[in-house]
């Protein structure tokens, strides 16, 4: 059964003309009569379930909107993008090319999501527009479970943030890195590589961890510090611009099977 059509006002997005939908009968929250967001064509919104568009929100191209979603403030939905479930798309932020957003996630702010990128469970992407409006979730990478963005944070490539980790500051989280647990990677800290960051473990200022090398327990890893190779940090250590490589260890005892997610 219908729920919504277009109405006779109109507005341009980058030359592509959209409509703005009213609400045919009351469904959700939402009564007939409501005025709602943009939309190129009427695929971009489904019929079924309570999922809406509101306030000057837009979703074109093959963008589609699903089951209890709702794409709310200025928020843009568009390429072959799926927002689904109860997820939130608002605020300023852009989901698009294939990327997909479902269950209770929220993206928020002016967080730009892309690519391939999954954001599910009950993420939170909520951070500020970089520059040139580049990505802050794209390629594989994958924030699920309780994970939180923020600030001008990148998860790229085929990275994964889950657990109730927290990515925020300038940090960055590459290639096949995985991140969980109630981690911190915060200031300009890069994680890259095949490497694991879990439990409490807290990477701030410049530090990187590539290669192979892990973080766990409540360590701290801060300054200019590298791990690289396999080395590990675990229990209460805390690193300060120094360079671990190879096999070194420091801290307690590490069990990697502590340590892996995603």
């Amino acid at each position: 059964m219908r729920k919504f059509c277009v109405t006779n006002q109109s507005t341009l997005h980058e030359g592509v003309r959209l409509h703005r939908i009213v609400a045919d009968r009351d469904f959700g929250q939402i009564k007939a009569g409501t005025l709602g967001g943009f939309i190129q064509t009427t695929e971009n919104l489904s019929h079924e379930g309570n999922c809406w568009i509101a306030d000057d929100a837009k979703v074109l191209g093959d963008g589609r909107v699903t089951e209890d979603a709702q794409i709310l403030g200025r928020a843009i939905v568009c390429g072959h993008s799926i927002i689904t479930g109860r997820a939130v798309v608002r605020d300023g932020a852009m989901v698009t090319e294939d990327a997909y957003v479902g269950d209770d996630a929220v993206v928020g702010r002016a967080a730009v999501i892309a690519g391939a990128a999954h954001v599910t469970d009950q993420a939170r992407v909520l951070c500020r527009r970089r520059k040139h409006d580049r990505p802050n979730v794209a390629d594989q990478a994958r924030v699920f479970e309780q994970a939180v963005l923020e600030d001008l944070a990148v998860v790229k490539d085929e990275a994964t943030v889950c657990g109730r980790a927290t990515v925020r500051g300038h940090a960055r989280v590459l290639q096949n890195a995985s991140v969980g647990g109630d981690a911190v990677i915060a200031g300009r800290a890069k994680i890259a590589g095949d490497c694991h960051i879990g439990q409490h473990a807290q990477i701030s200022g410049s530090g990187v961890v590539c290669n192979r090398a892990t973080a766990a327990g409540s360590c701290a890893i801060g300054g200019r510090s590298l791990l690289t190779g396999c080395a590990r940090v675990a229990g209460a250590a805390v690193v300060r611009d120094e360079t671990l490589s190879g096999c070194q260890q420091r801290g307690a005892g590490i069990r990697l099977a502590d340590m892996e997610v995603g």
